[in-house]
């Protein structure tokens, strides 16, 4: 059963067009029992059941892009607190190296995304014999994963230094402001 809430903004009118697909498209099946395969280029894994997570579920999707990387990023999530367990693997199976295993409200995980190092991640559901919560909604894509942030610590500026000498201001990340005098030949 599904329910669609349409909503319109001032007196705007037009029409919607509503698609449901199956676990069966992109490779499907069932994720708690035997387990799902998304292969399109980027989806959504939706796994919040009504009336939250049952009991003693074990669920897995694995996401097999056909080029680069899969990038997954967590929009919902709701988990019993270190009982009910969501855990990515870098890879097809569980031998893959672990990512995250994440657990609780979305407000403590310690970061939303998460990407692949291979065309292939496992994503994995399990909970314990009592207390479900809400489930988790994350959705990925396929590509080159996005660059890591940089480090903390010193930024570093390239000068054109003109007329054997220059001088200037440089911010760092921080905000923190620095003067320089610099000469052709110097470091």
């Amino acid at each position: 059963m599904y329910y669609v809430n349409v909503y319109g903004f001032g007196g705007d009118t037009g029409t919607i067009t509503l698609s449901i697909n199956t676990a069966g498209v992109g490779g499907g099946g069932d994720p708690c029992a035997g387990g799902a395969t998304m292969s399109e280029d980027s989806a959504v894994i939706s796994f919040t059941p009504m009336g939250g997570t049952s009991d003693n579920q074990d669920c897995s999707w694995l996401i097999s892009c056909t080029r680069g990387t899969a990038t997954l990023s967590i929009e919902r999530f709701d988990t019993e607190q270190d009982f009910d367990f969501v855990t990515l693997y870098d890879g097809r199976d569980r031998t893959s190296t672990i990512l995250a295993h994440i657990s609780g409200p979305m407000n403590t995980l310690p970061r939303l995304t998460y990407s692949s190092s291979s065309t292939s991640m496992r994503v994995e559901f399990s909970s314990d014999e009592s207390i479900g919560a809400e489930g988790f909604e994350a959705s990925y894509a396929c590509g080159v994963p996005p660059p890591p942030p940089p480090p903390p610590g010193p930024v570093f500026t390239v000068l054109d230094i003109v007329d054997q000498q220059t001088s200037g201001e440089v911010f760092d990340a921080a905000g923190t402001w620095f003067q320089f005098d610099a000469s052709a030949g110097s470091t």
